[in-house]
C-alpha cells in the first residue's frame, strides 16, 4: 500500500513541476495494466469458460499450444546468462529459447487466470525467476530487437501473476523488476533502433511501456508515449495528413528505396494506409502494427487515449492492410512472392528489396486489439478488418514455415475478442460488405429497442413508423410486418429476439412482398434445433462461429444488407455484451438471389419444436 501511495505522490509531483500536459501520464498506475486490465481479464475468463466465441476457440488453441502446456519447462537462459543473437539468427544462442520462454510465461499466466489451475501460475513463476536470477545480457547485431521482443512479453506475465496470484515471493518479484530495469530497459530506450525498419523502434516502445507500468516509472511511461507519437506517423502513411511525402525523422530507417520505405515510391490517395515495411514483407509489417497497437492499448489501460487522435491515420491503415491479407488462410502454404493485386495501384511499384509489383505475404494473427479498440469501443466501421479476422485470423493454426503467434503477437483473440462493458449500441455503426468503398443508398439504419411494447400476431400487420414486436408460436405461421418505404442498396436493420426455449426451430426473415414460405425470404436468421444461432447462405444454413443460445435471453441482431450484391452479414450480441459474427457476406437465399429491395420482415416458429420466438423490429 505504501508503494502505491509513493507512486501516486510521484505522479502528482510530475504535474506540479511540469504543468498540465494533455498526453502525459498524471495518475497512479493501474494494475494489472499492461495490454490487459482486470476488466479485460474478467471478460476473457467469463466468455472462454462459457464457451462463447471467439474466446472459446482461442482458449482451446492456447491450451493446445506448446507455450500453454501444463508440462512446459523453462529452456533458458543459456549457460553464462548471455543471449547471443546475430543477423538472420546466426548465431542463435538462447534467442529462440528466450522468445519461447517469454511467450510461455505470458500464456501460462493467462491460462492460470482463466482456469484457476495453480500449475499454470507456478510454471509462469519458474520461467520468470529463471531469467530474473540468471540473465546477464544480450549481445551481437540483433541484441536490441531480441531484447525488445522478449521485453514486450515479460511485463505481461509479471503484471498478471503479481496482481492476481499470491504465490510469487516478494524477493523474486524484486529480482524480476531489477531484470527489467538492468537487462532490458537500456536496450529498448537507447539508440538501438536508429536506422532500422520501423518494427524495431515500435517493438522497443511497446517494451518500454510495459516496463514503465510494472516498475511504476512515470518518466519512462511518458517518454514511451512521446516516442510512440513520433514513430507512428513515420510508419503508417496518411494521404490526408502527409500529402505526397511520408513523415521522416532523424534516426529513421535507412533501408533502400524512396525515404527508406523498401521500394514504396507512390504516396497518394490510392496508397493511403500503406506502411514503411509493406514492400519488404507483410510479416515485419504485422510486427510493426502489433507493437504499435500493443503500446497504444497499454497507454489506454493507464488512461492515455492515443486511439482518438490517431484515428484518421490508423483506421485507413487497418482497412488497407486487412483488405490486402483477407483470404490469405485459403492459400497456405504461401508462395515466396505474390503479384500486387490490381486493386492496390501504386503499391510496391519500384524494385528495391523485392522485384517491382511483388509483395511477400505472411500470416500473422494480429488486428484483433485494433479492431476491439476502434470498432467495439468506438463504433468505427471496419468491414475489411472484420472479414480478415473472421476468415483468417481466428482460424489460424501454426504450420511449418508459416509464422503464427510470434514475438509480440500473442493470442490476441483470446485477450481482445471483445470489449468489457460493450453494449449493442457500441456496435451500431453500419458495416456494408467486405468492400470499404461500399456506400449506403438509404439512411435506413433500423435499430430496435428491448423496451418496445409487445404485441402478438399470427397474421400480417402494418407499421410505417415506430417499433413492432411479434411473438411467433410453434404453429408454422409467418408473422409479417411491412417496412415502408422499401429498403435498397446497402442498409442496416436491427432487432431483438427472445426464444422461450432452447433448442428451438424459429427464424426471422426479410423479404420482398408478402411471403408464406421459407423460399420467399432473401435473408433468414435461425434459432436452431441444436441450440445454436445460424443464418441462411445461398442454399443452406451456416454459421461463422458456434454461438449457443439460452431460453428467455434476449439477443440483439444487426443485419447489414446489400441488395446490389444480394448479400447480407449478420451480427449478434448476447448477454455478455460482445458482438459476434454469425455470417459474413452470406448470399441471399438462391430463390431470391435477384431481389433488389426489401419491404417485409417476418417471424416464424416451426411446429417441430415447442416454444415461441418474440422479435422486436424497428422500422424507419
Amino acid at each position: 500500500m505504501l508503494k502505491k501511495i509513493e507512486s501516486f505522490v510521484a505522479a502528482l509531483a510530475v504535474i506540479v513541476l511540469c504543468g498540465f500536459m494533455p498526453t502525459a501520464f498524471a495518475q497512479a498506475f493501474k494494475h494489472p495494466g499492461v495490454l490487459v486490465n482486470q476488466a479485460q481479464l474478467d471478460l476473457m475468463k467469463r466468455e472462454a469458460l462459457a464457451g462463447h466465441e471467439p474466446f472459446a476457440s482461442a482458449y482451446a488453441k492456447a491450451k493446445a499450444s506448446k507455450w500453454g502446456s501444463l508440462s512446459y519447462t523453462v529452456q533458458g537462459p543459456p549457460s553464462g546468462g548471455v543471449i547471443n543473437c546475430g543477423s538472420f539468427s546466426n548465431p542463435n544462442i538462447g534467442c529462440t529459447l528466450e522468445d519461447d520462454d517469454s511467450t510461455a510465461a505470458y500464456m501460462q499466466a493467462l491460462l492460470w487466470y482463466i482456469s484457476g489451475n495453480t500449475t499454470y501460475a507456478q510454471n509462469a513463476i519458474k520461467i520468470m525467476n529463471a531469467y530474473a536470477h540468471n540473465l546477464t545480457g544480450h549481445t551481437n547485431t540483433n541484441q536490441f530487437i531480441q531484447a525488445a521482443w522478449s521485453a514486450e512479453k515479460w511485463p505481461l506475465a509479471g503484471e498478471i501473476i503479481r496482481y492476481t496470484y499470491t504465490g510469487w515471493a516478494p524477493s523474486d518479484i524484486l529480482a524480476f523488476q531489477n531484470m527489467l530495469v538492468k537487462q532490458y530497459q537500456p536496450y529498448v530506450t537507447g539508440s538501438g533502433g536508429n536506422g532500422k525498419n520501423g518494427n524495431h523502434p515500435l517493438s522497443m516502445i511497446d517494451a518500454t511501456m510495459g516496463i514503465s507500468v510494472f516498475t511504476e516509472n512515470v518518466t519512462l511511461f511518458n517518454s514511451g508515449v512521446t516516442r510512440l507519437k513520433k514513430i507512428i506517423p513515420a510508419y503508417f502513411y496518411s494521404f490526408a495528413q502527409d500529402g505526397s511525402h511520408p513523415v521522416t525523422y532523424s534516426g529513421g530507417p535507412s533501408g533502400v528505396g524512396t525515404f527508406g520505405w523498401n521500394g514504396q515510391a507512390v504516396f497518394n490517395a490510392a496508397t493511403n494506409g500503406v506502411t514503411q515495411e509493406n514492400c519488404r514483407d507483410m510479416q515485419h509489417t504485422q510486427f510493426g502494427m502489433a507493437a504499435a497497437f500493443n503500446a497504444m492499448e497499454t497507454a489506454y489501460m493507464q488512461g492515455t487515449d492515443l486511439y482518438t487522435p490517431l484515428k484518421a491515420r490508423m483506421v485507413p491503415m487497418l482497412e488497407y492492410n486487412a483488405g490486402l491479407l483477407e483470404g490469405i488462410k485459403t492459400v497456405i502454404p504461401l508462395p515466396p512472392a505474390t503479384k500486387v493485386p490490381a486493386s492496390y495501384p501504386g503499391l510496391c511499384t519500384t524494385s528495391a528489396v523485392n522485384a517491382a509489383n511483388v509483395i511477400i505475404l505472411t500470416m500473422n494473427p494480429t488486428f484483433e486489439i485494433a479492431y476491439n479498440a476502434y470498432h467495439n469501443r468506438m463504433g468505427v466501421p471496419l468491414p475489411n478488418t472484420l472479414a480478415h479476422l473472421v476468415n483468417d485470423v481466428r482460424g489460424i493454426t501454426w504450420q511449418e514455415n508459416q509464422p503464427a503467434e510470434n514475438h509480440g503477437i500473442i493470442f490476441e483473440t483470446l485477450t481482445h475478442g471483445g470489449n468489457p462493458g460493450a453494449s449493442s449500441s457500441s456496435s451500431s455503426s453500419s458495416l456494408s460488405s467486405s468492400s470499404s468503398s461500399s456506400s449506403s443508398s438509404s439512411s435506413s439504419s433500423v435499430s430496435s429497442s428491448s423496451s418496445s411494447s409487445s404485441s402478438s400476431s399470427s397474421s400480417s400487420s402494418s407499421s410505417s413508423a415506430g417499433s413492432t414486436c411479434v411473438t411467433a408460436t410453434a404453429n408454422n405461421t409467418w408473422n409479417k410486418t411491412v417496412i415502408s418505404p422499401a429498403l435498397s442498396g446497402v442498409f442496416t436493420v436491427q432487432f431483438d429476439a427472445t426464444p422461450s426455449a432452447s433448442p428451438l426451430n424459429a427464424v426471422v426473415g426479410l423479404s420482398l412482398g408478402v411471403q408464406n414460405a421459407y423460399t420467399g425470404y432473401a435473408t433468414l436468421v435461425r434459432f436452431n434445433t441444436s441450440s445454436k444461432i445460424d443464418a441462411y447462405n445461398g442454399t443452406g444454413y451456416a454459421a461463422t462461429t458456434s454461438i449457443p443460445f439460452a431460453a428467455n435471453v434476449t439477443y440483439h441482431f444487426r443485419e447489414v444488407v446489400n441488395t446490389t450484391n444480394h448479400t447480407y452479414s449478420v451480427y449478434v450480441t448476447g448477454p455478455s455484451g460482445v458482438e459476434q459474427n454469425v455470417g459474413l457476406n452470406n448470399a441471399f437465399r438462391s430463390e431470391q438471389k435477384s431481389v433488389s429491395s426489401i419491404d417485409w420482415w417476418a417471424v416464424e416458429a416451426n411446429s417441430s419444436n415447442a416454444g415461441t420466438l418474440k422479435a422486436c423490429f424497428s422500422t424507419p
